[in-house]
């Protein structure tokens, strides 16, 4: 037996399955969602939205925002986040808009994006002799 998730504009709710099952530990469901949810880290302070959502390019994309009340996340506090709700072995990028296209609606917020379709940039890095791989 299959269970049809499905919303009321027809797009399968792929999101359920990129939901951690169960909640991650020392992390608290604040807001469950069909398409995501909000989480809350109390010893970090990390507040954490994760959602997905099929955007204008066609594809399926997974977003987390990331904050803390006092600053922002730090690169480690940030990297737990992706590695806790994107996972550690899959691609996120951050976006870096021009700044005429800027949108501040919250403070001390970082977002990351995750293709689940494949991924849409170059390959960036390279191999240099004596060293190995970059980035």
């Amino acid at each position: 037996m299959s269970i049809d998730l499905r919303g009321v504009d027809g797009e399968t709710l792929w999101m359920r399955a990129y939901k951690p099952d169960p909640v991650p530990p020392g992390w608290k469901l604040e807001r469950d969602a069909l398409d995501g949810g909000q989480y809350y880290q109390p010893s970090m302070g990390l507040a954490v939205i994760l959602s997905g959502a099929r955007e204008a390019d066609g594809q399926r994309w997974l977003h987390v925002s990331c904050s803390k009340a006092s600053r922002l996340p730090s690169w480690e506090e940030f990297r737990l986040v992706k590695d806790t709700f994107i996972g550690p072995d899959r691609y996120a990028v951050q976006v870096l808009p021009p700044r005429s296209r800027y949108v501040n609606i919250g403070k001390n917020v970082l977002h990351l994006f995750s293709p689940i379709d494949g991924y849409p940039l170059p390959e960036f890095s390279a191999v240099v002799p004596g060293f190995g791989r970059t980035l």
